[in-house]
């Protein structure tokens, strides 16, 4: 656990993470990103200052991404700062250096690059390029933290699923192959150097190389009822607000607000909340789930904030209209 400051003195002075076998934080942390964030902030500043990453600059990028989210779906400005004042009402815990804010950045500038997708026609250029900031995006993601890519996979599923059924045709399954694809490339050479130094390209989804886990049954001791109680209650606010936006694509007042393709996103980012906090639960069998999930409970709060906004501009909007007509 104190590996955060070597790992990033290494890394200046000799250029590379280098092979570091047995080192179970460059596992545990994905592929290794955090080091290369943490660099960048030890480069120019002591390192007192790495938690700036997160806690600062992160948090200016996540302001700007929600704002940037609440743009796409047609908000005010004022909504658009209302968005972006969301993640300053978060209180981001850290136990260590783990990307939490980072991953919450990332995961709203996808939801925003998924949303805009159904809106780009004609020239296969530019669809191509809508494919690849996607991927780049998706890849980012993932290579934060391990935790953050069932987050990732089920975001991006559940969106292109829907998508097809919307659609009633395969472009959509194209469009997310593509974007596979870019996120592979992209990370294929951080996890040929993983698989080099510790023997394993993807921890734990492509094995558990040289953790000590496979060498030693290692068992966490059980989570006191207290403690599931918590988890349980944290799947409560993700599922009332999935039934909520299930039940508002009904009323067709809402759904003139608000477009097909901001639905998409909305139920599959509620979805992978949903199923990513079991999930992740049961895969690290550790009280940490809930602090695994806190970006992808921001995002979602972000998300939920744009599109009621939205939702209120459009019926205050119609009722301007109808007292200017009686007018």
């Amino acid at each position: 656990m104190h590996g955060y400051l070597p790992f990033v003195s290494r890394m200046l002075q000799t250029g590379s993470l280098g092979h570091d076998p047995f080192n179970s934080r460059l596992m545990l942390t994905g592929l290794g990103a955090q080091n290369f964030l943490n660099a960048l902030m030890a480069a120019p500043l002591p390192k007192d200052h790495l938690h700036l990453l997160n806690e600062g600059i992160a948090i200016a990028i996540l302001c700007f991404a929600a704002a940037g989210l609440a743009g796409r779906l047609g908000v005010s400005r004022l909504g658009a700062t209302a968005a972006a004042l969301v993640p300053l009402g978060v209180d981001f815990r850290f136990v260590n250096l783990s990307s939490t804010t980072t991953f919450a950045a990332l995961l709203v500038a996808l939801v925003s690059a998924m949303g805009a997708g159904e809106s780009i026609r004609g020239k296969f250029r530019d669809r191509a390029a809508w494919i690849v900031l996607t991927g780049i995006l998706l890849a980012g993601l993932c290579s934060q933290k391990s935790t953050a890519i069932p987050v990732a996979a089920i975001f991006v599923s559940v969106a292109v699923i829907l998508r097809c059924i919307r659609e009633r045709r395969l472009g959509a399954v194209i469009d997310g192959a593509g974007m596979a694809l870019v996120a592979f490339v992209v990370l294929a050479p951080w996890m040929i150097w993983q698989y080099q130094s510790s023997g394993t390209p993807l921890y734990p989804l492509l094995g558990r190389g040289f953790h000590l886990s496979r060498y030693a049954a290692l068992k966490n001791p059980p989570l006191p009822a207290n403690m599931k109680s918590v988890l349980v209650g944290s799947m409560v606010l993700p599922l009332i607000l999935l039934i909520i936006v299930l039940a508002a694509m009904v009323v067709r007042k809402i759904r003139d607000a608000i477009s097909d393709r901001a639905f998409q996103v909305n139920i599959a980012l509620l979805a992978a909340w949903v199923i990513a906090l079991p999930a992740i639960y049961v895969a690290t069998q550790t009280i940490e789930a809930w602090r695994y999930l806190l970006p992808v409970r921001t995002a979602g709060l972000i998300l939920i904030v744009a599109t009621c906004w939205r939702v209120g501009d459009h019926l205050a909007g119609q009722h301007g209209m109808r007292v200017g007509r009686q007018i």
